[in-house]
């Protein structure tokens, strides 16, 4: 049978303290590596460095980048070598040329490696700006650039214009699209101008902190290593970026502790550029003993948040989806977050939505959900290597058409 090979392409140098995109990947590649595709797909992995044969049930192909860039670059120096001996010829361009005309024959090497390997189709996991010159499947999480308040803190260093490049140039040259939600492919066709067909929804998946069980001991250990009682704090996951509107949280929290004055909150995630600013805020307001700035924690502990926080409080700006939202849920935390479509999508009736740029909304719905005795939980019904196994058969007779 003549079958759809999909080659899985993994970037190990993403660190759990990247936050959602280890999260994602790391579970996805999991759920992957243990699922049993259609007999007219093998999905394999891919990638430029040498993986241990131990290290996943599926197997692995390894890109020898390394060699055909060696062999070029001592081409290269022969080359120079020759041309640089004729004077007259040192004030040409020469070098800049010779470098390009490397990487488009490492470009077509890699290109004829994967063809002779019988790869169909690379599939990356997460946004990747330079992908391999190969039929490929790109994943897209968010538009943020185009559809939130744009802030130097986010888009300088030439970031705006990174993004805006894999918008319009390395999705539209995908040969299909990955998006979380329906909210997703209705903002790439009106912003983006990307072909409908060719997107596919994946539905966003919680991240392994749910497969945890810490028993109550575990638990209290840590509540009381962060000064923490069970129905006590709020907690909000996420890195500090401006985007995340950790301000908005602190002013509103302000107004709720005029109600309830003993509760706390309880901030985790990495510094990207804004902690010091939201610290600075803590301090003016006077809260100091009560916002908890924990850093970067480990899963043991983000789940004891969940199974005791009053609430998860999402106030980012960025959608149209997020994970925490889902790993909330599923462990049993009532969720309030930004009234995002994508939100909405991902939780339905199952939580309290609140205006972001509305401290007063967010201090409400924190309120309500403190006194709120009641609360419904969506069912995980999300089969997420289904879903990429029908998708993958979709695309098999689409692909199979060209060699």
């Amino acid at each position: 049978m003549d079958r759809l090979i999909i080659a899985v392409y993994l970037d190990l140098e993403y660190q759990p303290n990247v936050g959602g995109i280890h999260s994602y990947t790391n579970r996805l590649v999991e759920m992957i590596d243990s699922f049993e595709f259609d007999k007219k797909i093998e999905v394999i992995y891919l990638s430029k460095r040498r993986l241990e044969t131990n290290l996943f049930k599926k197997q692995s192909l390894y890109i020898p980048e390394t060699e055909f860039r060696l062999k070029q670059w001592t081409l290269k120096r022969k080359l120079l070598n020759k041309i640089f001996s004729f004077n007259v010829l040192r004030n040409f361009n020469i070098h800049s040329k010779i470098q390009s005309e490397i990487e488009r024959i490492v470009s077509k090497n890699i290109s004829s490696f994967l063809s002779d390997s019988n790869v169909d189709i690379v599939y990356y996991l997460a946004p990747n700006l330079y992908p391999l010159n190969y039929a490929f499947i790109a994943t897209h999480w968010d538009i943020g650039h185009k559809n939130m308040f744009v802030c130097q803190k986010i888009f300088n260093n030439a970031s705006y214009e990174k993004w805006d490049y894999y918008h319009r140039i390395v999705l539209n040259q995908a040969f299909a699209i990955f998006v979380e939600s329906e909210q997703s492919k209705k903002e790439l066709i009106e912003i983006a101008s990307i072909y409908k067909r060719k997107m596919m929804v994946l539905p966003l998946f919680p991240g392994k902190v749910v497969e945890l069980n810490l028993d109550k001991d575990e638990q209290q250990f840590i509540l009381n290593k962060w000064g923490l009682s069970k129905n006590s704090f709020y907690f909000y996951p996420a890195q500090f970026w401006p985007l995340k509107n950790h301000y908005g949280l602190i002013m509103a929290f302000k107004k709720v502790l005029e109600i309830y004055p003993d509760v706390k909150l309880v901030l985790s995630g990495s510094d990207k550029g804004n902690l010091s600013y939201i610290k600075s805020i803590v301090i003016r307001e006077a809260l100091e003993t009560k916002v908890i700035f924990t850093g970067f924690v480990s899963n043991d502990e983000i789940y004891t948040f969940y199974k005791n926080a009053i609430a998860l409080v999402f106030t980012a700006f960025l959608g149209p989806t997020n994970m925490p939202l889902l790993e909330a849920n599923y462990l049993g935390c009532p969720v309030i977050c930004t009234d995002l479509e994508g939100h909405k999508e991902q939780l339905k009736d199952n939580a309290l939505y609140f205006d972001t740029f509305n401290h007063t909304d967010i201090a409400n719905k924190m309120i309500e959900v403190k006194g709120k005795r009641e609360w419904n939980f969506l069912k995980d019904e999300n089969s997420t290597p289904s879903i990429l196994n029908k998708h993958f058969l979709e695309l098999y007779n689409v692909r199979k058409t060209f060699d």
